[in-house]
């Protein structure tokens, strides 16, 4: 991953080799379920924002981006932790809110019909 992450909105914060990175992909390892896009696959968290509540992580080998709501719930739903993949650099920036998400972006953004788990 070659990318100088410019353009992130300004709340984001850039983590990579950080130990928040490695803090969010364990996170991300303990919310999924094996139906879960992202089970199984190769992430490294590269930004962060709102407590490591927005994560997004670089899928090395699909080389697409993927952005991530995780919830704190340990791996209960195939719909979550809510997430969003994108080709290149610039799409994911397209789809980053650049506000603290709330449970109706979040389901707008993503195309997540459920209800948010309580």
């Amino acid at each position: 991953m070659d990318v100088a992450l410019d353009g992130l909105p300004p709340d984001w914060e850039n983590v990579r080799g950080e130990l928040i990175a490695q803090k969010a992909e364990r996170r991300l390892g303990r919310e999924l379920v094996p139906d879960h896009r992202l089970f199984g696959v190769d992430v490294v968290a590269v930004a962060v924002r709102h407590n490591i509540k927005d994560v997004v992580y670089w899928l090395p080998v699909e080389q697409r981006w993927a952005w991530v709501h995780l919830t704190g719930f340990e791996g209960r739903y195939a719909d979550f932790p809510w997430t969003r993949i994108a080709d290149t650099w610039e799409e994911l920036l397209e789809l980053l809110p650049s506000r603290p998400a709330r449970w109706r972006d979040i389901r707008r953004i993503t195309g997540c019909s459920g209800t948010p788990p309580e």
